[in-house]
């Protein structure tokens, strides 16, 4: 059983990588001090970007119909504003096993995922003319605003090798419920989480199958493991 542990682990972790399109906003701070899941690049502008995403959520109860298309589907604006609200208050960095799907999807948000979608929804907003009182205006044109200085930079592309011992104590999204361990890191590491948690009805319906799933890092990541590809 061991070789056959060792066996997956060279196919899927050793010498294999995860990847991030980042902000070249945060490129010269990342190369020199690394990730850190706990330093949340939009605590300047944090209260504007709720109080938004408050203003979106009072139009939808008034009867307004916010229609934005996102992630190659048109979700409930209320599921949207949802998925928002959690990433900013995420404490984790996400990365993806595909470096095509981050080329394709990601590497075309100027600024970030988060700073892009809401600068669209910002502009939408702006350009419907919602019935708005002047508080509410304002805050839609500090987020527009801040948003639009963010949308200069364009991205870059990182990667992290999956035997990185940092990835150990990560989280496994896999879109089908609770999020599992992380099977990435060390050897010794790997063989424990497939000893316990199993792989062929888990990990190797992602891993084997080439499917999305993401890998949510909880701990700093240093500079000298993360490598620049584009």
């Amino acid at each position: 059983m061991k070789e056959k542990i060792k066996e997956l682990y060279d196919v899927h972790v050793n010498g294999k990588f995860l990847y991030r399109a980042m902000s070249k906003e945060y490129m010269k701070d990342i190369l020199k001090n690394g990730l850190n899941p706990k330093k949340n690049p939009f605590e300047p502008i944090k209260k504007d970007l709720r109080g938004f995403l408050s203003i979106i959520l009072y139009l939808h109860r008034k009867g307004y119909k916010i229609s934005y298309s996102w992630h190659n589907e048109t979700p409930p604006i209320t599921k949207l504003v949802r998925v928002l609200r959690t990433d900013l208050m995420r404490r984790s960095i996400l990365f993806g096993p595909e470096l095509k799907e981050i080329q394709n999807y990601y590497s075309g948000m100027k600024g970030g995922s988060l700073v892009s979608t809401m600068y669209e929804l910002a502009e939408l907003i702006k350009n419907k003319k919602y019935p708005l009182n002047e508080r509410q205006i304002q805050i839609i044109d500090r987020v527009y605003s801040w948003c639009k200085k963010r949308q200069k930079y364009s991205m870059f592309i990182i990667r992290v090798n999956r035997s990185s011992k940092c990835l150990q104590s990560a989280k496994f999204q896999h879109f089908g419920g609770k999020y599992w361990a992380s099977p990435f890191g060390s050897f010794k590491h790997f063989k424990k989480i497939i000893n316990r948690e199993g792989w062929k009805d888990k990990y190797a319906t992602k891993l084997e199958t080439g499917k999305v799933f993401y890998l949510h890092l909880k701990t700093k990541l240093p500079a000298s493991e993360i490598e620049v590809i584009k």
